[in-house]
């Protein structure tokens, strides 16, 4: 049985040479094929890359306008909250659903006198900033919550970027 594994061995190792001898000159003769195609292809005057080159430039243009467009972006217009632009860190640090009803903090948006105009700004919100946020009743008003976080730190942290984004006051509340 040792014979036949080192008869197979050698046998194949005298294959994989030949095999490999022969695709580098089938490599080495595409080569040389694609150098003389390509060489009589630019002597020709009739097969021109202008056509090639044109609608190129076009898509390069028309991605350098787009990347302009993106970089300068108008701010959020004066008394109108506008969509939110989320980044990594943003949806890394989504609001904590660890935190029971009961336990931790939220952020408090606004409190009004009747259920429809709470539930109104919560529609508005959610439409416009992609922002769920909960009507509850508290001592007969109804206020407009976001959120359930575990510490005071992390329910300020968000408290000051929703000021800053809803150009509104928001206060910190323990659920």
């Amino acid at each position: 049985m040792a014979k036949a594994r080192k008869k197979r061995r050698t046998r194949l190792k005298k294959q994989s040479l030949a095999k490999n001898v022969a695709l580098l000159l089938l490599s080495v003769f595409i080569l040389a094929g694609a150098s003389v195609l390509f060489s009589m292809l630019n002597t020709r005057p009739e097969y021109s890359c202008e056509p090639i080159e044109k609608n190129l430039s076009k898509m390069v243009s028309k991605a350098r306008e787009k990347a302009a467009a993106e970089t300068a972006k108008p701010g959020p217009q004066e008394g109108s909250a506008g969509s939110f632009e989320y980044s990594f860190w943003d949806i890394l640090l989504l609001p904590d659903k660890g935190a029971s009803p009961g336990q931790g903090y939220g952020v408090q948006i606004a409190s009004f006198d009747s259920r429809e105009a709470a539930l109104e700004l919560a529609g508005s919100l959610e439409s416009k900033n992609r922002l769920t946020c909960e009507v509850t009743p508290l001592d007969g008003v109804f206020v407009v919550r976001w959120g359930s976080f575990r510490t005071r730190e992390v329910a300020e942290r968000y408290c000051r970027t929703l000021s800053d984004r809803l150009e509104t006051d928001c206060a910190v509340v323990k659920l």
